[in-house]
């Protein structure tokens, strides 16, 4: 019985360990863009790294920061706020892309605006995996 426990529970961690691990791959693919790549277009990046809303449909507004996850991951040190997410010190290079047209209109097209700003994230496992969207931050900020 005790065998069977510690089998059952090392079952359980490594599929947390797991999910975790999910999320910050789904936060990079989603969220990490090198310059390069970013200089293709939104309609690109997001076709390439097939992203798209729950219902596989085109998403209406994305947040890609421009750099490298190990610079997000620095941020995860940082402070928490009380609602768990962290708001960086420094400013990030992004671009937010916004549908044009209808969500289940394909190819998907966006526009896109550039902007320096800082990121708002929440972290797990000191990694991040929630990106706060680019109008929660600028409200947030106003306070």
């Amino acid at each position: 019985m005790k065998i069977q426990s510690s089998f059952l529970f090392l079952a359980l961690m490594s599929t947390i360990e797991l999910c975790q691990s999910d999320r910050f791959k789904k936060f990079k693919i989603q969220h990490i863009v090198d310059e390069n790549d970013m200089n293709k277009g939104c309609d690109y990046i997001i076709e390439k790294r097939n992203i798209l809303d729950p219902n596989s449909d085109c998403k209406t507004k994305n947040t890609f920061i421009i750099g490298l996850i190990k610079d997000v991951i620095s941020v995860c040190k940082e402070e928490m706020d009380i609602n768990g997410l962290i708001t960086s010190v420094s400013d990030f290079e992004t671009v937010v892309c916004e549908l044009i047209g209808e969500k289940d209109a394909k190819p998907c097209k966006y526009n896109s605006q550039k902007k320096k700003q800082k990121i708002r994230i929440a972290c797990e496992n000191g990694k991040p995996v929630h990106l706060e969207g680019p109008e929660k931050l600028s409200n947030n900020q106003e306070k």
